[in-house]
């Protein structure tokens, strides 16, 4: 059974009086311990992609699947709260707190239970290469590539099934856009999360994402589909 599934799904705005379809009838089924890329021209439906995975929009016809059962019967809070995990390219950090902080905001909001959390949330922030004195700053005082590895911190912090990324390398340099790909593989792979995770990127470059046989694998996203295509 697919982890996270798209079923028909569809999904338009009007704007001007006149309809813009996003997506239409896109179906897609998603895999656990495996990491998706969903590429495509700018407008193609991306990010409402994940916005819908992610529960933070609703499609206008067909549904979103989780272990086979439409989110709508889950609920949408409590599958926020504890089956995903969201990575937002602009980061979505609270301004106010320091990156330790941030993590056990939202370790202390989610359904699961987590045992240890401040010991938890310093092993994760050090996993992802934030120092000790990084940890108790104010987030803002951390660089742009500082601060998109505590998001992913966060997101994997509340042992979700799902980790949902929105360009996470968007706003960062090459190199730490390469290191940044990498945790996010170490995540889908099950390195650092217990059990493997399924984990999905919308990004403007076609970055690889390796399932656990070590296949190249994109999802290219026509405004009508989801379809899959390998490189050797």
């Amino acid at each position: 059974m697919a982890e996270l599934e798209l079923k028909e799904v569809s999904y338009f705005y009007e704007s001007g009086g006149k309809r813009i379809d996003i997506l239409d009838k896109a179906s897609y089924s998603f895999e656990k311990g495996t990491l998706y890329t969903i590429v495509g021209p700018s407008g193609s439906g991306k990010t409402t992609t994940l916005t819908l995975a992610g529960a933070l929009e609703e499609p206008k016809s067909g549904c979103v699947c989780f272990e086979g059962k439409d989110i709508r019967e889950i609920g949408y809070t409590r599958y926020r709260n504890s089956k995903i995990g969201i990575v937002f390219q602009a980061y979505n950090l609270l301004p106010y707190l320091t990156p330790l902080e941030n993590v056990l905001a939202a370790m202390e909001i989610t359904s699961n239970p987590i045992k240890n959390e401040k010991e938890r949330a310093r092993e994760l922030l050090t996993r992802m290469g934030i120092t000790e004195d990084q940890m108790n700053r104010n987030i803002n005082k951390l660089s742009g590539g500082e601060q998109q590895r505590v998001a992913i911190a966060r997101a994997i912090s509340t042992n979700a099934e799902v980790i949902l990324a929105d360009e996470p390398t968007g706003n960062l340099d090459s190199v730490t856009s390469h290191e940044v790909m990498g945790l996010l593989k170490v995540v889908a792979f099950g390195s650092i999360c217990r059990g493997g995770r399924c984990g999905g990127t919308a990004g403007k470059e076609k970055i690889a994402g390796l399932n656990m046989r070590g296949r190249e694998s994109f999802y290219e996203l026509d405004q009508k589909s989801i379809s899959q295509y390998f490189l050797s």
